[in-house]
């Protein structure tokens, strides 16, 4: 009987089996070999003992055909009704599947007699002897785990099935729980013990094995279950070792054997494929899990202090850890196989976990050992059969590297180094071919796949057949991967479609359908061959894109000296670039690539940047000719890039900018160089003094950038105003370093010629209610920010250039900006400028003055350029001043010498441009306008806007000079340290607000015409305040400023700078002997954080921060030279009006007494 319905449930049962008498379904065949046969079969007395086992084996073995066969559905829990030809409806019995699901999720007679089959086992394959019915048991106990991974498997479907029937109130427990539950005979929680030990008899069970971790990988998933299986398995010190050395039996069991035993050569590498698995997930739940112990780490104490050691050694057991070690030293002979990768995979995920990473990466180092990491580097690239596979272990091994590197810091990895970059030889930084390792690989693997190309089908739908392989396709579990066609489902599934159309086919068309049939078999099996190569290839590049990026980050100048560095950076870089640019590389690759030279070039440049002026630029004709082909490969890669991800056209932009910014190195400021007073030199003329292999450099540049022609130019300008703000931000700064070298001017001609620049000035209004948004206490983004300020950035280079500065007022850049409401928006002095982290979110004082100082240095940068006596450019400044007349009385009239540093810098750049700007006679302009107007009635209605002209002019004088009074030079700090740091900058824009209040002053008394008009009289020839006279002195546009406040101003600087010169000579000395300084000398130069770090970046440090202070102190003693030398000339010009004016007076005066006597 039960070997008939063995037969018949080979296949799938009818659900209308035995419709007629009763509901149709296969029940009663069931429930009579559950009831009847096997919940009994061990309670029955038997004349031969081993006939006990093959009943159980034959149900049991029915069992799993009828779980493996089921899948949930909804109607097996609420019923299903079919009606039958006759016109009748009847109900139809759930698949058998269902009742034995739901006796395995509830405390039932069956899911105790399989768990009683299995402690069964377990105390008979303990012995070790022969019993009869040995094989019976061997496979009762095989399908009983078989059934338990089944019900595991689909409990999670089960259960859903079960929560969508709402009509159905059933309440189950769960098999995952009831596995974990306490024996009721044995009073202990055996169940998963006895599961565990079938893992120990894989020298001979391996099958048994394969299901036993099976069991333990689906129950480990429940929550919680992971920390319970821990504390049952190590219970006691002896089933601890004996459940953990079966693990490790069975991952050290040799897979190869003979042709007839192909099975369980299956079933053992799958069986280690499975322990991989469930290590990989458990290692990641909370400390301690099931991945520590089986791995040897000791769970009682921190994982983190746990010692490894080789087996015996300390009485040191033999871990899971010590086998896949031993599966990886074997496939340095052997080769490797999808098991080897998956060892690596893990030996990478115990690398970066937090927890193991320093005990693991510890024990690879030892010397038993040999250190593992590099040992294995030594021997890639790997070659095998199965590229893929060679790949993926490739990667893993060099992301193992990249953490090595990375946690050691790079002061222990010499020699590691040395075998990713080679050795350098004592002349020119030679590498050795042997030992460049990175290089190597780079040129080991190609970064275009040829893909399958479409199918060409007779009898087959093409699109129907891609439907087919979307849905067969499944995901790879053991170490993730791409979506995998699965042959054997398609196979079943054309199969199932070709049974309906074959009845009505021709022998020959059924032979042209079977032959397409193997067509598409093939075709999907080097689809998914494809699948693996490029997910192998991206993940190769990952693994070597890791190591390369952390070496640079790590490598100290001992183990890479920097002409080395800068050699292997431009190689790498130049390679990368060729092979991206002559191939179509997959998109992921791209991506890698992109972020990869993308660091390379920023390691270049801050290895530039290190360099005396000397060294700054390659000097080698290699060297230049291989700068030039990197960045026409970095041009050429973005005019290919088109529709590519934002992320690889930021990394190209990125890339290309820290390259022009290694073409363009800022100098450090030289004091021989022309210095235009006190204002920033922005003229293009600097270049002139520029050393000869410089300017041969930047030349060479621009000549490669303009050799793409206008295609580059129209996707740069396209990049600038569309697409990610990020990207966005990174086109415009790009565009501000071509044209610093575009001396020719070409650049800003073609933005000029086709509208470019005027879509851009035209978008600097639409961002104006953003960028109001920006001035709210808690702003959504401050992408608008960051983008308007790459856009005024932009135009501030462009005006650095007279034609550049004449196209910015051609296209009325100066009226837009006069007419964005955002600068009228200022915040509170005293509050707005108060805390907020710069790094993160600036306060609100700090995101005003990064929208309103862009604007003040492009005016400054147009004066600059287009000189101050240019009057279309000083009145345009004007104009915008006076748009915005509220917010710059504002400013001046909360202006004092204590105020925060901040708005010191916003006082000071804004004095900066009035002053520059008053030098034409906007007076004497305005005086002109109102006559003509007297005499044309067409412009009548301009005289109000002229008289509002005036009256702010005289508003702002008097404003101006009231300054004066405010800022009342003081000596500068004596002793200069990092908490007087705020201090010294406040008093160096103290100084500088006191030098734009002379010039402002200097070019007002240049207008004067100095006849009986006084308008422009700015002091009063008084040395104090004259006592009763406050009400003239506020008649007066002057305020009542007199002579005695320069006088005082003269004083006062003059001491500054008798201060300042040998103050400056101090830190010059000082900066001479930092190599000298001590720790305690060092720290009173550094913040907290900085005295952290290690001696040689405090000096490096300390050196920058004096330098600065020298630069600071040298700016400050021209300031105080420019304001001496302005004090004297406006006391002489005062001075000299009033002796006049007192000598006419006298004369006029002993005239008329002289006329008078003689009357």
């Amino acid at each position: 009987m039960l070997e008939l319905l063995d037969v018949l449930t080979d296949f799938p049962v009818l659900r209308l089996l035995g419709m007629g008498q009763r509901n149709p379904g296969f029940d009663p065949y069931l429930h009579f070999i559950i009831n009847t046969v096997f919940l009994k079969f061990h309670t029955r007395s038997y004349k031969n003992p081993g006939e006990k086992w093959e009943v159980a084996e034959a149900c049991l073995k029915i069992f799993s055909k009828l779980i493996k066969q089921y899948e949930p559905a909804v109607e097996d829990f609420v019923g299903c009704k079919v009606e039958l030809q006759s016109g009748e409806v009847t109900i139809v019995n759930s698949a058998p599947g269902y009742h034995i699901m739901t006796q395995l999720h509830s405390k039932s007679e069956l899911l105790h007699v399989i768990l009683y089959i299995l402690d069964k086992g377990c105390s008979h394959f303990d012995t070790y002897e022969q019993f009869p019915g040995k094989k019976n048991l061997e496979n009762c106990t095989l399908y009983c785990l078989e059934i338990l991974e089944r019900g595991l498997k689909t409990q999670h479907n089960y259960m859903a099935q079960l929560a969508a029937a709402k009509s159905i109130h059933k309440i189950l427990t769960g098999l995952s729980r009831l596995l974990l539950e306490v024996d009721p005979q044995s009073k202990k929680p055996d169940y998963m013990i006895n599961v565990a030990k079938y893992v120990s008899y894989c020298s001979w069970l391996s099958q048994h094995a394969f299901h036993a971790v099976g069991v333990i990988h689906e129950v480990t998933n429940e929550p919680g279950a992971d920390s319970e299986l821990l504390s049952t398995f190590t219970a006691t010190p002896a089933l601890s070792t004996n459940i953990r050395h079966g693990f490790v039996e069975c991952l050290d069991a040799d897979t190869t054997f003979d042709e007839d035993v192909e099975n369980e050569r299956q079933y053992t590498g799958s069986c280690k494929e499975r322990i991989l698995l469930l290590m990989m997930q458990s290692i990641v739940r909370p400390t301690p899990n099931l991945s520590h112990y089986l791995l040897g780490f000791e769970i009682t104490k921190d994982i983190r202090k746990t010692v490894l050691q080789q087996p015996g050694i300390l009485c040191f057991p033999r871990t899971c850890l010590h086998s896949i070690l031993g599966i990886l030293e074997q496939s340095l002979e052997r080769g490797r196989d999808k098991i080897t990768e998956a060892c690596y995979c893990f030996l990478h995920t115990l690398a970066a976990n937090n927890k193991t990473s320093v005990p693991v990466l510890r024990f690879l180092r030892t010397s038993v050992n040999q250190d593992f990491v590099q040992r294995h580097l030594s021997k890639l690239p790997f070659e095998g059969q199965n590229k893929a596979t060679e790949l993926g272990c490739m990667s893993w091994l060099l992301k193992i590297a990249a953490i090595e590197l990375r946690v050691a810091g790079g002061s222990l990895q010499n020699s590691l180094v040395q075998r990713l970059v080679g050795n350098f030889g004592q002349e020119q930084g030679q590498i050795v071919p042997s030992q460049k390792l990175l290089m190597d690989l780079l040129h080991y693997t190609e970064f275009q796949l040829q893909l399958e190309s479409p199918l060409s089908l007779d009898f087959f739908d093409p699109s129907q057949v891609e439907m087919a392989l979307g849905r067969c396709s499944t995901p790879v579990t053991l170490i993730g991967g791409p979506r995998l066609i699965d042959i054997r489902k398609l196979h079943s599934l054309i199969t199932e479609e070709l049974a309906v159309t074959q009845s009505s086919a021709t022998a020959t068309q059924r032979n042209l359908m079977q032959q397409e049939v193997q067509k598409i078999l093939m075709y999907a099996l080097k689809r998914n061959q494809t699948k693996l190569l490029s997910y192998a290839t991206v993940k190769f590049v990952e693994g070597w894109c890791q190591t390369t990026e952390i070496l640079f980050c790590v490598a100290t100048n001992q183990q890479l000296p920097t002409p080395q560095k800068q050699n292997l950076l431009l190689n790498l870089s130049h390679d990368l670039l060729q092979k991206m640019t002559s191939c179509e590389a997959l998109n992921e690759i791209k991506t890698l690539v992109s972020g990869t030279v993308l660091m390379l070039l920023v390691h270049l440049r801050n290895s530039f940047l290190t360099q005396t002026d000397s060294e700054s630029f390659p000097s080698s004709p290699s060297n230049a000719t291989m700068m030039k082909i990197i960045l026409s490969h970095i041009l050429q890669w973005i005019l290919n890039a088109g529709a590519s991800s934002q992320k690889v056209i930021t990394h190209l932009y990125a890339a290309l900018l820290n390259f022009l910014c290694v073409v363009g190195l800022e100098k450090s400021e030289s004091t021989n160089i022309i210095d235009l007073m006190y204002v920033s030199q922005l003229d293009s003329s600097v270049n002139r003094v520029m050393p000869v292999q410089e300017r041969s450099h930047r030349y060479a540049t621009i000549q490669v950038i303009n050799s793409f022609g206008n295609k580059l130019m129209d996707i740069l300008c396209h990049n600038c105003s569309g697409g990610h703000d990020v990207c966005k931000m990174l086109a415009l700064s790009c565009l501000d370093k071509i044209l610093e070298l575009d001396h020719d001017n070409a650049w800003i001609i073609y933005l000029a010629s086709r509208g470019y620049l005027k879509h851009m000035i035209d978008s600097l209004l639409e961002s104006d209610s953003m960028l109001r948004c920006m001035l709210q206490p808690e702003p959504q983004t401050l992408r608008p920010l960051y983008l308007y300020e790459a856009k005024m950035a932009t135009f501030c280079r462009m005006a650095s250039t007279r034609l550049g500065a004449e196209s910015l007022l051609e296209n009325k850049i100066l009226s837009c900006i006069s007419n964005m409401l955002v600068f009228d928006r200022h915040p509170d002095v005293y509050i707005a400028f108060e805390g907020g982290d710069y790094s993160f979110i600036p306060s609100i004082g700090q995101r005003y003055q990064q929208i309103f100082l862009p604007a003040l240095y492009l005016c400054d940068a147009l004066l600059t350029t287009l000189g101050t006596e240019n009057q279309s450019c000083a009145i345009q400044v004007c104009g915008f001043l006076q748009s915005h007349g509220d917010i710059v009385k504002i400013v001046l009239q909360n202006a004092f010498s204590k105020a925060n540093t901040l708005f010191l810098k916003e006082i000071a750049c804004l004095t900066g441009v009035i002053s520059r700007s008053a030098n034409v006679d906007m007076y004497k302009l305005v005086d002109e306008e109102l006559a003509k107007s007297e005499f044309d009635d067409c412009k009548l209605g301009d005289i109000g806007g002229m008289r509002e002209l005036r009256a702010y002019l005289y508003e702002l004088q008097r404003l101006m000079l009231s300054l004066l009074y405010k800022f009342q030079l003081q000596p500068a700090p004596v002793r200069l340290s990092h908490e007087q740091t705020e201090a010294n900058q406040q008093h160096t824009s103290c100084v500088q607000i006191v030098a734009n209040i002379m010039l402002y002053t200097r070019n007002q008394m240049q207008h004067s015409r100095m006849d009986q008009k006084i308008r422009n009289i700015l002091f009063e020839p008084h040395l104090t305040l004259k006592p009763g006279g406050r009400e003239d002195r506020m008649k007066d546009v002057s305020g009542g400023v007199h002579l005695g406040t320069i006088v005082d101003q003269l004083v006062s600087v003059t001491n500054l700078l008798h201060a300042e010169l040998p103050h400056i000579d101090t830190l010059i000395s000082k900066s001479a002997v930092i190599g000298e300084m001590s720790t305690a000398e060092l720290k009173e130069y550094l913040s907290d954080e900085e005295a952290e770090l290690d001696v040689q970046k405090q000096r490096v440090i300390v050196e920058q921060r004096l330098n600065r202070w020298v630069k600071e102190k040298r700016q400050t003693i021209k300031y105080c030279s420019f304001i001496i030398e302005h004090a004297l000339y406006i006391l002489w010009s005062h001075l000299d009006f009033y002796m006049i004016q007192v000598m006419s007076r006298y004369r006029r005066m002993r005239g008329n007494v002289y006329t008078t006597n003689n009357e």
